[in-house]
Formats: structure tokens, sequence, C-alpha cells
């Protein structure tokens, strides 16, 4: 009979610890954090502690865990003994702190004892620094065992890690060290908006401005993520700085644009970009209506987000920005450490502390990173305005010599100006050639010199224009323009008379060296072709020579010789030239 007591007494202690695993203190034992738990989800939703103390939970994983997105209340029995021979309080302590509820059950004088914990629970109380994550007190004397119920409902990623410490100080202890650490990385992050700040101002840039947004954002996103914003007294404004993510997406956009100068090297790519902006724009101000029915959608957006910002990088380090390389690589960490915590919040992955905070030091890093590389920006902008004075200096040089070669008294740029625009009014618009305001300029160059005169006229124009129109017509005159500059001596001035008809100054030649000019360039044009689109068009030209033999001689009656002559070649058929 003893036998078979012992052996029930075996069994049922074998089937207890391998149903309820326990966490079994003795005297060298201050913290407990490698333990198997057992868990319930209570699908209905309807369960209270009653019910779920009689329950079995079946359902096993470790302390540290990850369960998705079960937006289902989910009961956790934890199963305590006190072996050693002095401890008698003992810490509950849940490492990772969510949105929603968090509540402890435990027995006392056959009543269960609930203890709320969860965010909304800090708004009502006043809790001390380093309490932002549940911690529940339990007295055990010596030998004595107790069970904890845990129920919790969050509506984002239920992710988590269960300590059970027998020394209230040595949770300050870690603690200290995680806030350490946190401090660390936010306070390189605020260095880095701190300089990136002072660039905006300085600098006038939107880019810098652009980046520290975005790093407020991510510090923020950082504040909120474990919990911070408890620990620094924002209790009220907890949910609300939810919207830190979108945000932080939204300026890591803009600052895309700018940093990889899409709309030089992808301008195809400004218009996607600029509808995710207004994407997160708008998740921005629907999260801080209803963070609940917009989380899930913000957790949807933000990985294609950055996909699209990788592929950015891509298509512009392929058109040859060569900083692109360095943004692709700084943010495909980041992202990688992103993706790795966001697939333990949805339970693909398990838990795993460098999973789960990896991002912050990678955050510190791209930070940095990006600093410098902002940083070589002024340095390159430095360079490029020395470059442009070295130009302009060069230029202004190479200027100063032409103008020296050409006339001496070319000395300031405002007599440049004044040249330029005297220039303008010298020359006929349409075919650059002098025009007839200039030709009275040319002539009293030559009172003292003898020069021969030819006077062109097109032969039947006005059929060109009624035929073709205009611009064809214009273009008639220019073609005729470039034959006559080519057919001519470097000397030589030709001269747009007016209309259709053209004057060339020949100095120092007679008329009858001019006479085979003007037959040259007869010859020409009636040998040319003008062609434009589908019509192909040939013209002839009339021409009539003079010359001016004496110092004393008239110089309209010079020209009215060539206009004579001019119009008795017209009369004796036209395409000829008369002298």
């Amino acid at each position: 009979m003893k036998k078979i007591s012992r052996f029930l007494l075996i069994v049922s202690f074998i089937f207890t610890h391998v149903l309820y695993a326990k966490v079994v203190f003795s005297d060298h034992e201050n913290k407990y954090d490698d333990f198997t738990l057992t868990y319930f989800i209570d699908k209905s939703e309807d369960k209270n502690i009653s019910e779920v103390a009689t329950m079995p939970f079946s359902k096993k994983l470790d302390n540290a865990f990850t369960l998705g997105y079960t937006k289902v209340p989910v009961w956790f029995r934890i199963d305590i003994e006190n072996k050693s021979s002095k401890k008698e309080e003992f810490y509950l302590f849940f490492e990772r702190f969510n949105m929603g509820n968090f509540t402890v059950y435990e027995q006392k004088a056959s009543a269960w004892k609930a203890t709320e914990f969860g965010w909304k629970s800090y708004i009502e109380q006043q809790r001390s620094r380093f309490q932002s994550s549940p911690v529940y007190a339990l007295r055990l004397k010596p030998g004595e065992s107790k069970v904890l119920f845990v129920r919790i409902r969050t509506n984002i990623g239920l992710v988590g890690k269960f300590i059970v410490y027998a020394d209230q100080e040595k949770i300050y202890s870690d603690q200290r060290k995680a806030f350490g650490f946190y401090l660390f990385v936010l306070g390189g992050l605020m260095m880095a908006i701190l300089i990136n700040g002072y660039l905006f101002i300085s600098l006038k840039e939107r880019i810098f401005g652009y980046y520290s947004a975005y790093l407020i954002g991510l510090v923020l996103f950082i504040i909120v993520y474990d919990t911070l914003a408890l620990d620094f007294g924002w209790v009220k404004y907890y949910e609300f700085l939810q919207i830190s993510g979108p945000l932080s997406i939204f300026f890591l956009t803009l600052f895309t644009k700018e940093f990889l100068r899409v709309r030089k090297y992808a301008p195809y790519l400004v218009r996607p970009l600029n509808i995710q902006a207004y994407i997160f724009a708008f998740l921005v101000v629907m999260m801080s209506i209803a963070i609940d029915s917009w989380f899930e959608i913000m957790g949807t957006a933000a990985p294609l987000a950055f996909a699209i910002l990788l592929f950015t990088a891509y298509k512009v380090g392929y058109a040859g920005l060569k900083v692109a390389k360095y943004y692709f690589l700084l943010m495909f960490v980041n992202v990688l450490a992103l993706a790795l915590m966001a697939l333990v919040y949805d339970g693909t992955l398990p838990y795993s502390d460098i999973a789960l905070y990896s991002f912050m030091p990678v955050s510190f890093f791209e930070a940095a990173g990006f600093t410098m590389l902002l940083a070589g920006r002024i340095k390159e902008k430095s360079n490029e305005v020395i470059k442009v004075q070295n130009e302009l200096i060069a230029e202004k040089k190479e200027n100063e010599n032409r103008l020296e070669e050409r006339v001496k008294d070319r000395t300031s740029e405002l007599i440049k100006l004044k040249d330029e625009m005297e220039y303008k009014l010298q020359r006929d618009a349409l075919t650059s050639l002098y025009n007839r305001r200039h030709l009275a300029t040319i002539v009293n160059e030559l009172t003292q010199t003898q020069f021969s005169v030819v006077l062109i006229d097109v032969d039947h124009f006005k059929n060109i224009n009624d035929n073709y129109g205009h611009s064809i017509g214009d273009k008639v005159l220019v073609k005729l323009a470039e034959i006559l500059t080519d057919s001519i001596r470097t000397v030589d001035v030709a001269v747009r008379y007016g209309g259709e008809e053209f004057m060339v100054i020949l100095p120092n030649l007679p008329i009858s060296e001019a006479a085979k000019i003007a037959e040259r360039i007869r010859i020409n044009v009636e040998k040319s072709t003008l062609k434009y689109e589908d019509i192909e068009i040939k013209i002839t030209i009339s021409i009539g020579v003079s010359a001016k033999l004496k110092n004393t001689e008239n110089i309209e009656d010079v020209f009215k010789k060539a206009d004579d002559k001019l119009y008795e070649a017209k009369r004796a058929g036209r395409n000829r030239v008369c002298l």
C-alpha cells in the first residue's frame, strides 16, 4: 500500500511539473530569467479568473516570448516555489511594457486579488522612475508555493519577457543599465539633431531641416517603443506619441528626395515619393485621432515605404550619383533591423533581444553616417563655390585679355555691356547680318577709301511668301545670308538692306573684281536648294554693281547707281549681274 501511495505521489509530481513548470528559488538565486510558463488564449473574451483558475493550461512557451497580433486576452500561469531559507519577498517583472491591459491575479484568503498595470493605469497613478514596466510584489515564506495568473490584452504585437526577482534592487540595477543604453543612443541622436538643426538655420537648406525632423520622429519612436515616455513623465501623451512612426517616415521621404537629388537623377520617381509623403502625413493625422484603427495600416505601409526608398536609392545610384550607395547601405541596415523587430512583433520570429533592440544602435550609426555625409555635402558645396569662383576668375581674365586685344579702352564691365548692346543694334535679328542702320557707320569709315557696292534682290520673292508662307520666306532669307557670307572676303561687309534686298560693301576693290564676286554669289545661290520637310525651293537673284572711285564722289550716288543696275538686271530677265 505504501509503495502504491509513493508511486502515485511520484506520478503526480512528474505530471504537475510537466504540465506546469515552476520557478524555484534557492538561497543562491536572486533572478530567474530562463523558465517555461503555460498560457491560454481567451478567444471568447469572456473568461474571468474563477473560470481560468480551474482550467488546464496545456500550451507552453518560454518566459521570453512573442505571440504576434492576438488582439484577444491571453492568460499566463506562473508557478513560483520558495526553497530558500530566508527570502520572503519576490517580484514578478514584465520586461516589455505593452499598450493595453496587464493584470496580475493572486489568491489571498480564498479570494482572487487583481492588480492592474498597463498604460491607462499610469495615467491614474503616479509611478516612480524605472517602474514603467509592470512589477508585481509577492510574499512567499520559505517552503511555500504560489500560483499567479497574468491577463494581457493589447492591440499591438504581444511581445515580452517575464522575469522573477528575489531582490528589488536587482530590478533597479538592470533597469538603470538599460536606461543608460537608451540615453547613450538618444544622446547621439540628439547631437545629430542639434548639428543638422544648426546647419539648417545657418545654411538655409531644407535638407538639414528634413533630416533633423526625421531624427526627432525617430527619437520619439524610441521613447515610445520602450516606454521611456513613462519614465520621462509623459504619461498623458503616451498614446498620442505613437504618431512618431509615420511622422519620421514622412520626413525621411522628404529628406530622401533632396539627398538623392531625385529631380535630377530620377525625375520619374518624384511623383511616387510625393504621394508617399502625403500618405504618411495623412496617417499622422488619423493616428492622432484613432490609433487602434490605424496602427495596423501603418504597420503595413511602413515596409512598402522603406522598399520604395531603397528602390529610389538603387535607381539614383545606377543613374550616376555616388553618394546613393552610402544611402542604400545605411538605410538597408536600418530597414533590416526594423524588419527583425517587426517580425518578432508579428510572431514570425521568436523573441530575441538582438532582433528587438538592434535598430537602436543601428539608428545611432545611421544618424552618424548621414550627418557625416551631409557634412561632406557642405564641403562639396564649398568646393562648388570655389570651382565657380575659379571659373569666373579665369573667364574674367580671358575676357579682359580678349577685350584688351580688340579695344584698348574696354576696361570696365559697363563698357562691355555697352558694346554688347551696340552689337545687337547693329545686327539683323533674322539673318544676323549687319542691318541698314549700321550701314551708315560702315560707309562713314570708308569716306576716304575706294570701295565697290553689290546690291542683291531675290527674284519673285513675293511668290515664295504667297505660295509657302512667310516662315518659309524667312528660311530662304537666312539661307541666302549664309551663302552670301561664305562667298565674300573676310574684309567685306554684308548687310541686309531691307526686305529681300542685301548689300555687300567691298573695300579697296575695283568694280571689275567686285563683278567677279557678284557672279560667284549668283552662281552659288542658283546651285543651292532649300529643303524643308517635303518642300524643295530653288531661288535666283538679280545683282547690281557700282563703285566709288573718287574721294569726292557722293556715296548716295554710288548706292543709286547700284540700285539702277539692279533694276536693269531685273528688266533684262533677272538672275544676272549688271554693272
